[in-house]
């Protein structure tokens, strides 16, 4: 940071300290106590203010304080989160002690749900919440602090690069498309799934998760797939106050695959090829320079994984605050900073800036505004081609990543027997070509609460969000050499790309809340409208044959040849929608939500989508009959939910207009010329129109033992109906396949949380929680499309599933070989012996594939379902001690009933690509026929590499996703140095990992990507996965001041 700017933020920091300052001339004493409950359990945290003022301190960890007041003061005010405050005249005493007293009104948990706060033990939808303390663990955003937190809740870190976002599920999958991701609210506006992944976590007071349609059917149009608020940390009263919150780590990778050596791999080629051909792939000349690395020019000794691979990485987090304020006017500012490097050996960092400003002012007993501005700054770098890295991977040991003299091995030419002449290093393309982003993201909003009279309230609220991203790619000049130090033809020619994005959304509403209670009953109300409008803009340039590798502005790139494009798209959401809530004598709850949405993504006539919902709940505990059989000290409360809800998806492609024609240039001859023209390039179904998601829920909340022992059940069911789609059409149309509303998928499963709290005399305090979900998805329609060439969805089976072939083991006898073979080639009376003729024929070490359909032949219709690569069954399991000055937690998070596709094992050899270790007992009939893994061959031939559940493996796993240790400090050694607080930890993440998967860099790999709403696509439903999930060491510090 420059010196201009350290500069500004001292002055904006003393300027806020500044509120603060008392007359430092007046005469003053201290008075001191404890602050304690009825137990007389310290109430660390709780407010000690001089009444009137601001000036103020807190209780320390063991519920004791010290303040400095004037002569003249009277009286102090003792406050704390769910206690009836106090305030006592301070007269001549010196020690102060105070007991607070529960508030009954205040002892339920309040839980934040769409446009509000509920009790929770009003609540009749499936909502969970998690406090910010919960998620300040040293994860660079805060979905990896959320991951297997909450019950319902799928979370995949795997194969995400610093910077990237991790995929969030909520109650698995509820559409064929794009649009599985949750909506996000970041304190009470609508926000993105990309600005969730932006936030500090220290900004973090809570996040509420809701699940089924009861609770997020108030946000209608996109709510299908959950919602995820959250609320960030405001200014209390008090005097100024600040934190800091940091740590420093080290990053490992969880899991390091192993390779065979050179020598393995070349004695290996050269059996395969005895079998194949007759003669070895290298002589004994060529074998005695391998074995002796008398030619390394030639014949290298790479270790590939160290190439392309860190053994560690550093990571820092920065955060400090500055808050307080009065009865009018409360306030925080705050400034975060993440430095986090990746794991690839070239240029690879993530750099984060957060800052934001909120402002809370009662203007008079009528009028509260309330105002906000946060920005972001991200920086990126990071290898322009990442594709380039599983490429090195598969490179066998025997190539040379760089030659002797320094430089860079060229292609591998037709005479090393490894590559053919037009393989090039993969390492150079990742240290030559690279890509620098550059994202400024600016959200603020400004709201006006208005209260008219007791009970009714009217906010309006504007807000926006703008994002710049700017994006810089630049591939350097490069001549290849050949190991002999010649110049090969074809070097890389310079290029140099550009774009820029410009995001904007802007989102009004005004919402208003009416509260009344009639004896037994409670009544409320709310009813809104709002308006959302979004646009997206792109500039993308393009030149070649630049000057050299340091002028990089594209104005030193050639003319000819360049590129440029723009484009541009834009979409209104218009919303109306209310609820009311019941409550009979805290028994008998009723809520009802009802929103229209009208999106302009659709067709005039069909923009308007309805989603109604309904929920009830009852507390038995509540009822005489059951306060006087069961003991109020063994059930606290219980209570029984149920709920229904209808939630929409107006996401179509990333496409705005669907039910229109697109219009794109296109070439046509015309006088023996071919000119310009315009052509339609896509097939159009005009009356699409919403997704309609159809949610049923029930649950069980109890209490046991005054509250200590707390668990949920729920049981859900969703339907989404009207699937959009692009079904296949016949590819003689030239034309993109249409968008229908063609399919049907169903979703169900349970949840499980629970939760134990307590200390013993000896005062641990200790708190265990676990929770466990389960799921399972079912494609229940898709107007029976399906064909050779879609085979990624099938009717009556589930998202994720890997469709492939039955294997029956590996050849071992010839007779089966020849069998098999004639079969392939027509022979009926060998078919009718039982042969099976293959994809191609076969050989010896070759895995056998089921005729599944009885025809004599293995094709695609043999193809069936061998596996998933979606969780049937999450869980998370946390464990949480203190004892004085001292802290500890453990949470342990897992999956289980999933499978994964061994991709890197399956290509293992053939081709002649890298060989895993776990494939060194190879089968050869010659050297190895006793092998276990499949043949390996020298031209790639084999049928091997189909797609089989040889390759399927179980990918659960059992992980520590974070354990810590931390110390405060006593308050007397805080008080000695001025600080209000002060904690030091040592943490780590990811540290061990228990799985059966032996194939890739790390389990959560496994999870599918994103599925494009049409059929093909991903064969293996797999993430890339060469970017490794990583292990944290940090330490840290927590200090207030």
């Amino acid at each position: 940071m420059k010196k201009g700017s350290l500069l500004f933020v001292r002055m904006i920091l003393l300027t806020v300290l500044s509120f603060g300052v008392i007359d430092a001339f007046a005469q003053t004493r201290v008075i001191s106590g404890s602050i304690t409950d009825e137990s007389n359990a310290p109430l660390v945290g709780a407010n000690i203010l001089i009444e009137g003022t601001s000036n103020g301190t807190i209780a320390d960890f063991d519920g004791k304080y010290s303040l400095e007041i004037p002569q003249d003061a009277s009286k102090i005010v003792v406050s704390f989160v769910g206690y009836l405050p106090q305030t006592l005249a301070i007269g001549t005493q010196s020690i102060i002690n105070v007991t607070l007293e529960p508030d009954a009104e205040q002892l339920d948990e309040i839980v934040i749900v769409g446009y509000g706060t509920q009790e929770k033990v009003n609540v009749t939808g499936a909502v969970a919440q998690v406090d910010g303390e919960t998620l300040s663990v040293p994860t660079p955003d805060a979905a990896g602090a959320l991951q297997g937190r909450v019950a319902g809740v799928q979370i995949n870190n795997g194969g995400t690069a610093p910077g990237d976002m991790p995929q969030i599920r909520v109650r698995g999958v509820t559409t064929l498309g794009s649009a599985n991701q949750p909506l996000v609210v970041i304190d009470g506006i609508v926000s993105s799934y990309e600005n969730f992944g932006m936030l500090a976590n220290s900004d973090i007071e809570s996040i509420s998760v809701l699940k089924d349609g009861a609770s997020a059917s108030i946000y209608g149009a996109r709510a299908a797939a959950g919602v995820i608020l959250v609320t960030t940390k405001q200014g209390k009263v008090g005097k100024p106050k600040v934190t800091y919150e940091g740590y420093v780590g080290i990053q490992t990778m969880t899991r390091r695959p192993e390779y065979v050596d050179k020598n393995t791999w070349a004695n290996i080629m050269n059996d395969a090829s005895l079998v194949e051909t007759g003669n070895p792939r290298y002589n004994s000349t060529q074998m005695g320079h391998i074995m002796n690395d008398t030619n390394p020019n030639e014949y290298g000794n790479t270790n590939w994984l160290d190439e392309v691979y860190r053994n560690t990485a550093a990571q820092q987090s920065h955060y400090i605050n500055v808050s307080g304020g009065t009865e009018k006017t409360k306030y925080l500012a705050s400034f975060g900073f993440l430095d986090q490097d990746g794991f690839l050996q070239t240029t690879d960092n993530y750099k984060r800036y957060n800052t934001k400003l909120n402002l809370s002012s009662k203007l008079s007993d009528k009028f509260t505004l309330r105002a906000q501005m946060a920005f972001t700054r991200q920086e990126r770098q990071r290898p322009a081609d990442l594709y380039r890295v599983q490429q090195a991977i598969n490179t066998p040991s025997l190539n040379p990543a760089t030659y002797t003299e320094g430089e860079y091995a060229g292609r591998w030419s037709t005479h090393h027997p490894a590559r053919n002449n037009f393989f090039e290093n993969p390492l150079i393309y990742l240290n030559t070509a690279d890509r620098i982003q550059k994202q400024n993201t600016l959200q603020s909003f400004a709201a006006l609460d208005y209260e008219i009279t007791k009970g009714l309230k009217v906010t309006a609220r504007t807000s926006m969000n703008y994002r710049n991203d700017e994006n810089n790619q630049f591939t350097q000049n490069y001549e290849f050499l050949d190991w002999k130090g010649a110049v090969m033809s074809n070097p890389l020619v310079a290029r140099g790309e550009e774009w820029w994005t410009n995001d904007l959304r802007i989102v009004n509403d005004i919402v208003v809340n009416y509260n009344v209670s009639l004896g037994k009953h409670k009544i409320s109300a709310l009813a809104g409208i709002a308006e959302e409008f979004y646009r997206y803009d792109e500039i993308s340039t393009r030149r070649f044959d630049f000057v050299n590798n340091e002028l990089r502005e594209l104005a030193a790139g050639s003319q000819a040849g360049q590129l440029g494009t723009t484009t541009a798209t834009d979409w209104t959401l218009q919303s109306y929608f209310g609820r009311l809530n019941y409550n009979f004598d805290g028994k008998y709850l009723l809520e009802g939500n009802l929103r229209a949405d009208v999106s302009s993504r659709f067709k005039p006539g069909n923009r308007t989508g309805i989603f109604p919902s309904v929920s009830a709940g009852w507390r038995l505990a509540e009822e005489s009959f059951f306060k006087d059989n069961v003991s109020e000290n063994f059930i606290a409360d219980a209570k029984i939910r149920a709920s229904y809800g209808q939630l929409g998806n107006q996401a179509v492609f990333d496409d705005n207009y669907p039910w229109m024609p697109r219009i794109a240039n296109a070439d046509y001859p015309f006088y023996n010329e071919m000119n310009v023209g315009k052509a339609q390039t896509t097939m159009v179904v005009d009356d699409i129109s919403w997704e309609t998601t159809h949610t049923y829920n029930l649950g069980v909340d109890l209490d046991f033992f005054q509250g200590k022992l707390g668990a949920s059940f729920d049981v859900f069911k969703k339907v989404t109906d009207d699937i959009l789609l692009r079904l296949p059409v016949s590819s003689t149309s030239g034309l993109t396949a249409p968008v229908r509303n063609a399919g049907q998928l169903e979703n169900q499963g349970w949840e499980i949380d629970l939760r134990y709290n307590n200390e013993t005399k000896g005062g641990l305090r200790y708190s265990i929680g676990a929770n466990v979900s389960s799921f399972q998805n079912t494609i229940t329609d898709l107007k029976g499309a399906y064909s050779e060439f879609a085979p990624d969805f099938r009717e009556g089976d589930a998202i994720g599933t890997i469709y492939g072939y039955k294997n029956l083991g590996i050849y071992t006898d010839q007779k089966q070989v020849d069998l098999d073979n004639a079969a392939r080639n027509g022979d009926k009376d060998a078919i009718a012996s039982g042969g099976i003729g293959q994809t191609r024929d076969v050989r010896l070490g070759d895995i056998r594939y089921a005729d599944v359909n009885g025809d004599g032949q293995v094709n695609f219709e043999d193809m069936v379902n061998i596996g998933n690569t979606l969780a049937k069954l999450t869980y998370g399991i946390n464990v949480d001690l203190g004892y004085k000055s001292w802290d500890f937690s453990m949470f342990w998070q897992g999956a289980g009933n999933i499978d994964g596709y061994a991709a890197n094992l399956r290509y293992a050899g053939n081709g002649e690509v890298n060989i895993r270790e776990e494939a060194r007992d190879t089968y050869n009939e010659i050297s190895n026929p006793t092998g276990t893994f499949p043949r390996i061959s020298v031209n790639g031939n084999t049928q091997n590499e189909q797609v089989s559940d040889y390759w399927v493996q179980s990918a659960a796993y059992l992980r520590l996703k974070n354990i810590q240790v931390g110390y405060t400090l006593p308050a007397g050694a805080t008080k000695a140095i001025n600080v209000e607080k002060m904690r030091f930890y040592v943490s780590g993440q990811n540290v061990l990992t228990f799985t059966n998967f032996d194939s890739g860099l790390d389990p959560e790999m496994v999870a599918p990507m994103q599925t494009n709403g049409s059929f093909g696509g991903h064969e293996t439903n797999a993430r890339p996965s060469f970017y490794p999930t990583v292990s944290v060491y940090t330490v840290g510090l927590q200090a207030t001041f």
